[in-house]
């Protein structure tokens, strides 16, 4: 019987072991509305990703899929995102030179920093970044030159939690089999 017990216990660490399912990743939707520098109604629309929370409610943005940009200036590129520029949570400058961001996503009504998110429309490379006066400017570069727009309308939903590692539950539990184990053993004596 306790041969059983031993081969059934290392059997179900085993299997913790190697069958560890990842962890969710938190998933965000970011909307904003404004004007271009010609006048002309602006949209945003993305779904943000991140493996990585930074504490305090802050996230590392990972991932930026959406229908990205609306409007009817004809000096940005619209169209959907095709991903993040990868960097942060440190500043860093974007492929062009032209952006310095750190893809930081904050908890605070602010949402993002001087520095925002940067992240591509087809090939192009777009920023979004806070005024710190509770407006957003959007710029594109288009060809060598800046497309921009001011957003006074920006909403940030949380829409999954991350979900705890199971492995570390299934290790607490083995843990907790182990102590009853040996007390039952004492009493036994």
């Amino acid at each position: 019987m306790k041969n059983v017990l031993r081969i059934f216990a290392f059997t179900v660490v085993a299997l913790g072991l190697f069958y560890a399912p990842a962890a969710k990743a938190d998933t965000f939707t970011l909307t904003g509305s404004g004007t271009t520098s010609a006048l002309d109604a602006v949209t945003l629309s993305l779904t943000l990703t991140s493996y990585t929370p930074l504490g305090s409610g802050n996230f590392l943005i990972t991932g930026i899929t959406g229908s990205g940009i609306t409007t009817s200036d004809p000096s940005f590129v619209t169209g959907n995102s095709t991903g993040i520029i990868p960097g942060g949570p440190g500043a860093f400058i974007t492929p062009s030179g032209k952006f310095n961001v750190d893809n930081v996503l904050y908890a605070s009504s602010a949402l993002l920093d001087s520095a925002g998110l940067a992240f591509y429309i087809g090939s192009t490379e777009a920023n979004i970044w806070s005024n710190g006066d509770g407006t957003y400017s959007l710029y594109e570069l288009v060809n060598g030159s800046y497309a921009s727009s001011t957003l006074t309308s920006l909403t940030v939903t949380h829409d999954t939690y991350g979900t705890p590692e199971p492995i570390t539950l299934m290790l607490f539990g083995t843990g907790l089999m182990g102590i009853g184990g040996m007390v039952r053993r004492k009493l036994n004596r």
